[in-house]
């Protein structure tokens, strides 16, 4: 994927009443990667969605509820925002961003087309 034009990276956040973690979450993706941060409320009661935004992602509505619909709404918004590139973090918190840079390398350097991380496996497999 390496070129002239900087490719453009986009980290999607489902989430249903992650209001206590999605601000902290943003943010911290934000220092971490030079992306668009885009949460996909999937039909919170609580404040996730004022939260993302005061944290400064981009937020989508999605009334289908399931984690599926929501990463589909997200990558919707994520090309519609020029995302060339597009990561998934969970909005509880659950997946490091720390991590994103690792997972995020192979692709930017044209080393891989998808790369997966694992909790449980403790390594980014190309």
């Amino acid at each position: 994927m390496t070129q002239d034009a900087p490719i453009s990276i986009a980290v999607v956040i489902p989430a249903l009443n992650e209001g206590g973690n999605i601000r902290a979450l943003v943010r911290e993706v934000r220092q971490i990667v030079p992306a668009h941060v885009v949460v996909c409320d999937n039909g919170s009661t609580d404040n996730t969605a004022a939260e993302a935004l005061a944290a400064g992602a981009h937020v989508v509505y999605e009334a289908r509820r399931g984690y599926g619909f929501a990463c589909a709404a997200g990558v919707i918004e994520a090309a519609a925002l020029g995302a060339d590139v597009v990561a998934f973090l969970d909005g509880d918190h659950s997946f490091l961003p720390a991590e994103l840079p690792r997972l995020l390398a192979p692709i930017l350097f044209d080393r891989a087309d998808l790369t997966l991380g694992s909790r449980w496996l403790g390594h980014i497999a190309p």
